[in-house]
């Protein structure tokens, strides 16, 4: 008999957060011994850089560029292109006055026309407000998770024991490392915070759906609810109708009463805890092939898979980031071994050299990309060896937003 496979689904498989414990994002990953990975979040206030004279400008991206050289651990950094929505705004300009203030007697005037002005400029074109955030992992410590049958090698108190030892470590590198780069960014003239728990868990929500997280926000009462479980008022027991006639009735009456004032002493069970996987989860996530549906929502996104060979520093990524569309921008920098990338840099230098070589014994001229590849791989080696420059390997990502019209 074949075993059935395990249909996925949209909590286990697609949605990560688990938990929000403190300032810490708790994400599933099934390779940890316990099965989640830890993450930091610190909420960047951006800076206009054109409105800086020319040598602040210079001395910021000096001092971002030995941020980014600085680096020994990953790092996520997420600009966010949201929707600004103006309801609560208009809403608020509208309001009545309380009983203890009044308005003057032109206000209501000024603010219904100031709300129209605002309605036509919004259904003129898309508001935006834009958000930055840098994303911190703890590092992924895979200990002993050899498994029997299925099942880890660790249970009850152990378990226990090593997954709070385990999270406490995570805790403290990340308290670390973000208190390093929140001073690293105030150098640049950026302020920052670290995000907490509901902070944390608007925040996954809002990149899950963006605008069902506008739509139907998550309220503190229902966030505090999360892995409590609910309160049922226990209803005021009655008389039986036989304890009316206990005095006049049988021992066989006395004993049937008190059975049933036993039953009605004894608590109601427990429901199942709320889970905050299943208040972000959609109602259904679609896979196709160029795009994905997340509820009502679709997705798409870009891999940037080549950058230009020099580019200028004022402001060369402007126009994407500035564009008035709803989408998400990801830049993810994982820092590579020095002494490997000089190893692997110099066979690549040894196989240009050869082919000249070649070239020369064969009568043919050099290849003019070959011999720029060369140029560069040269300068980087020196500037590799006098730690002037770090290599990373960049992931560059767009993800764009489409909400699906309703009928």
């Amino acid at each position: 008999m074949k075993p059935t496979r395990e249909q996925p689904g949209v909590q286990r498989d697609m949605v990560r957060l688990r938990e929000t414990k403190g300032d810490m994002l708790c994400l599933y990953a099934p390779g940890s011994p316990t099965r989640r990975s830890y993450r930091a979040v610190l909420e960047v206030l951006p800076i206009n850089l054109s409105l800086k004279a020319e040598d602040e400008q210079e001395a910021i991206i000096e001092r971002f560029g030995a941020l980014i050289r600085s680096l020994s651990f990953p790092v996520q950094i997420l600009v966010r292109n949201q929707r600004l929505d103006l309801t609560p705004y208009i809403r608020h300009l509208l309001a009545q006055p309380g009983a203890g203030g009044q308005h003057p007697s032109t206000w209501l005037s000024l603010a219904a026309s100031m709300a129209d002005l605002l309605q036509r400029i919004a259904a003129q074109r898309t508001l935006i407000e834009r958000h930055v955030y840098v994303i911190i992992p703890a590092s992924q410590s895979t200990g002993n998770n050899k498994r029997r049958k299925g099942f880890p090698t660790l249970f009850g108190k152990r378990q226990a024991r090593r997954m709070a030892e385990t999270e406490e470590q995570a805790r403290q590198e990340l308290a670390l490392r973000a208190e390093a780069l929140a001073q690293q960014l105030a150098s640049c003239g950026l302020t920052c915070h670290r995000l907490h728990n509901t902070q944390l868990a608007r925040l996954f929500y809002s990149c899950l759906t963006p605008e069902r997280a506008l739509e139907y926000p998550l309220s503190e009462g229902l966030l505090s609810a999360v892995g409590r479980p609910t309160r049922v008022k226990r209803r005021a027991a009655r008389a039986p109708r036989s304890q009316s006639v206990q005095a006049v009735g049988s021992e066989h009456h006395r004993k049937s009463t008190s059975v049933v004032d036993d039953n009605s002493q004894r608590s109601l069970p427990l429901p199942d805890l709320l889970h905050l996987v299943d208040l972000l989860a959609p109602e259904c996530i679609e896979v196709t092939p160029d795009a994905l549906r997340i509820g009502q929502e679709y997705t798409c996104g870009l891999a940037v898979t080549a950058c230009p060979r020099e580019v200028s520093f004022d402001g060369w990524l402007a126009p994407l980031l500035l564009h008035d569309e709803v989408m998400d921008i990801s830049f993810n920098y994982h820092p590579q071994d020095t002494a490997a990338m000089k190893r692997q840099l110099a066979r690549s230098r040894a196989g240009h050299a050869s082919g000249r070589r070649f070239n020369r014994r064969e009568g043919r001229a050099d290849d003019p990309d070959a011999l720029v590849a060369e140029e560069d791989i040269n300068r980087l080696l020196d500037d590799l060896a006098h730690l002037k420059e770090r290599v990373f390997d960049l992931g560059f990502y767009l993800l764009l937003r489409l909400t699906a019209a309703r009928p």
